[in-house]
């Protein structure tokens, strides 16, 4: 019967030692790998809910500054100069 693993005319106690080394890192290896991957799902789900939280601030940021820009165009638009001034742009005419 061939092995697999051609380890001709080695000692038993090599083969032993050998054996035992493969047997005890391979479980370290692959629980390694597992922690590795379940790191880096919670690393992504982590930055995921950073990126959502980010967004909703600058959301409310915009929403505000929004608010201001169209408050303060609508205290614009009813001042009645306002008007005068946006005609006398439209026909070319400065005001002294």
């Amino acid at each position: 019967m061939k092995s697999l693993i051609k380890l001709p005319h080695r000692p038993l106690r090599l083969k032993i030692m050998l054996l035992l080394f493969v047997l005890s890192v391979l479980p370290l290896a692959i629980f390694r790998g597992i922690k590795f991957h379940d790191a880096r799902e919670e690393m992504l789900h982590n930055m995921a809910a950073l990126l959502t939280a980010r967004g909703d601030e600058m959301k409310s940021k915009l929403d505000v500054f929004h608010e201001l820009y169209r408050g303060g165009s609508e205290r614009f638009a009813n001042i009645p100069e306002a008007e005068t001034i946006d005609r006398e742009e439209l026909t070319g005419a400065t005001h002294v």
